[in-house]
């Protein structure tokens, strides 16, 4: 700890150190395998269970916390933490509860996703399930933290108490993928997926993609936006993603209009703080092609493009300034 300018600021890596043999987290979501017998398991309709009292020691899953608080505490790399950051950081809560929340936010922890149905998923009783429903993609919400082994994360200790061989055997299997536990929102149950293989955001939202914003004219119409091109997303509770997305230099971030309501309670209860500071926009994605492929058909929804994303942006630029005014 040193003085500079009347103000005591704390070294981030005695911080990092205090911090990582301090705290326990407890009350942490773990997936956990139901190793009972299959009748067990298809009458509580999952083999998978979550454990809503799992812990975790902070040295083993940094990747979950680390990161976020550096961003948050220590975003130049300065190498040193200052009070009034850390204080505005916890807000009324511990610092406890606040590496909790950074950890199950990281893990996207209560997010809504879209998951591909597997042959190796638990086949629910006909009178839930139709055959045909047990393939393709389906909306699931992760429901679990990961614990380091599904991070691929390998402590000291495990280091000291295994031989070579395990070592280079391990490693080599390590496919750099991580696992994360969902609950199907049509049938309840719970599985394991591949977050790179298994796991995609909600309607088909990517880098890159194009979309068109619905918005309101000052006439009271409505009107979509020229193409934009998605920079960047962050999934949110409830299904909500705050999007960037540009169209030349211009750039644009909105959130979208949750899902649904989330089927476990967030932290805290609190609301996603965005919803009071970003503009919230209905949205539709962009095909490969501004023609029809096939005629449209009666009761079908198309796109028109009217205005330009230069009145778009005025319009955004005028809601702001009535915001600030008011």
């Amino acid at each position: 700890m040193w003085r500079s300018q009347q103000k005591y600021y704390v070294s981030w890596a005695r911080f990092v150190h205090e911090v990582e043999t301090s705290f326990i987290l407890k009350m942490i979501p773990t997936g956990t395998f139901e190793t009972e017998n299959l009748d067990r398991v298809r009458l509580q309709g999952s083999r998978y269970s979550i454990n809503q009292g799992g812990i975790r020691r902070l040295s083993t899953i940094r990747p979950l916390w680390l990161p976020a608080l550096r961003s948050a505490l220590d975003p130049l790399h300065k190498g040193y933490v200052k009070p009034e950051d850390y204080f505005g950081l916890i807000h009324e809560y511990s610092l406890s509860d606040t590496l909790r929340r950074l950890v199950l936010e990281s893990a996207g922890y209560g997010t809504l996703v879209e998951c591909e149905r597997a042959s190796g998923d638990l086949a629910l009783p006909a009178a839930i399930e139709s055959p045909s429903g047990h393939i393709g993609w389906i909306s699931a919400q992760i429901v679990a933290v990961p614990t380091p082994d599904e991070l691929g994360i390998v402590t000291v200790q495990e280091v000291m108490e295994s031989s070579n061989d395990a070592l280079f055997a391990y490693f080599n299997g390590m496919a750099g993928d991580v696992h994360v536990y969902v609950r199907y929102l049509q049938t309840g149950q719970i599985e394991r997926k591949s977050l790179s293989k298994q796991v995609r955001p909600v309607g088909g939202i990517s880098v890159g993609a194009a979309l068109s914003i619905h918005y309101e004219l000052d006439s009271g119409d409505h009107a979509w936006s020229c193409d934009l091109r998605i920079t960047e997303f962050k999934a949110c509770q409830g299904g909500e993603y705050i999007i960037t997305a540009c169209c030349g230099s211009t750039s644009v971030e909105f959130s979208t209009r949750p899902v649904k309501a989330s089927s476990v309670i967030m932290l805290h209860g609190k609301d996603n703080s965005s919803s009071f500071t970003i503009p919230e926009f209905d949205y539709t994605l962009l095909g490969p092609s501004k023609v029809f492929i096939h005629p449209p058909k009666v009761g079908e929804k198309v796109q028109v493009c009217t205005p330009s994303l230069e009145d778009y942006v005025k319009h955004l630029l005028k809601c702001d300034s009535h915001s600030v005014n008011g």
